[in-house]
């Protein structure tokens, strides 16, 4: 077991454990570890997995472990994310783990700030983030960030449904804190996209109560080489799962936001749907009915919510002509992201 000597010679474990699954990130490695050694905070471990690297990836973690000893460099044959995460998971020793990925960075005061904001009353912390590209910074904050820095106590059912609202809290493990116990007998599921979803309602809805931190310090990056951006709509299709599983255990153990859960499920069809695109959504004709038929059976409900964000009733509103226009609209985004980029430079 991985552990310190402090100054009474008593063997001790760290308080965090930092899980960073890495997979051909040469570009932006570098720039994620410095942000860890900054960290103001330093009673940590870090495990940074390497999944089959072939870019010179494993060799700057292999550089980070040889000059600092509370980086463990783990080398594996590639296997995906989530297996990543559960061998880190497996691995870590701290009292409370915080998942990483690769490519982002973290603000210098985000371990502290986290820590500190927790009472023994808490065990989880999750925090802002800034979407960070290389012609946009955009910090992700619907709720107003306090001067004072502050920290507010929800409840796992207030935190779900601030998640399956996608306000602050999203259904990533990056920019959240969780006590160890938290995640036993949880692990990611094998997929390639989705596996976030599979597991965080679960383990949020266990939690006693969660800090919540209204400032962005985790630098999430946006590039093209990015999983979201790569995967397939075959691949999308299977996110629909875990949102489905995230309704029915949102209806046994907190029927009080049943519906946020189902607009979770709504939108992420909407956004499978747009990642098909016009062409692909009028010829793939078997999972274009899997959304349509998703669609229909959470539309109403949508609808209907008051909670929900105007712009995401009107997709259900709009979707009672067809399943179409959403499709449609995923054509359009990326000109809009190209004129917001055009303004961005102006």
């Amino acid at each position: 077991m991985f552990s310190r000597t402090n100054t009474n010679g008593i063997r001790k474990s760290p308080k965090v454990s930092i899980v960073v699954p890495v997979y051909n990130v040469a570009k932006y490695i570098e720039q994620a570890l410095e942000s860890i050694v900054a960290q103001s905070f330093t009673d940590f471990e870090v495990l940074l997995i390497d999944d089959g690297s072939t870019d010179g990836s494993a060799e700057i973690c292999d550089r980070y472990a040889d000059k600092d000893t509370r980086f463990r460099v783990y080398h594996r044959a590639n296997s995906g994310a989530a297996a990543s995460r559960n061998f880190g998971i497996d691995k870590s020793h701290g009292d409370f783990i915080i998942f990483m990925d690769s490519d982002d960075y973290l603000s210098s005061n985000m371990l502290a700030g986290m820590v500190s904001a927790m009472t023994s009353k808490e065990d989880a912390a999750i925090c802002g983030f800034s979407k960070v590209s290389s012609t946009l910074t955009e910090t992700h904050s619907e709720l107003p960030l306090p001067s004072d820095g502050q920290a507010t106590t929800i409840t796992p059912a207030e935190a779900l449904e601030d998640m399956f609202y996608e306000r602050l809290i999203n259904c990533t493990p990056w920019a959240k804190l969780f006590h160890h116990s938290l995640l036993e007998g949880i692990r990611f599921p094998p997929m390639r996209i989705g596996e976030d979803q599979a597991v965080m309602y679960r383990i949020l809805g266990r939690a006693t109560s969660v800090a919540r931190v209204d400032i962005p310090y985790y630098q999430y990056r946006i590039h093209d080489e990015s999983v979201s951006r790569t995967c397939s709509p075959e691949e999308r299709i299977l996110a629909l799962s875990p949102s489905e599983s995230a309704v029915q255990y949102s209806r046994i153990n907190y029927p009080s936001i049943e519906s946020a859960a189902v607009h979770k499920l709504f939108l992420e069809t909407v956004y499978i749907l747009q990642d098909f695109g016009i062409r692909n959504a009028m010829t793939d004709r078997k999972d274009y009915k899997k959304c349509r038929d998703a669609i229909k059976r959470t539309r109403r409900t949508v609808l209907s919510d008051r909670k929900a964000p105007l712009r995401h009733r009107i997709y259900a509103a709009v979707s009672y002509i067809g399943c179409w226009p959403l499709a449609l609209s995923g054509n359009l985004l990326p000109l809009v992201s190209v004129a917001r980029k055009k303004v961005s430079r102006s």
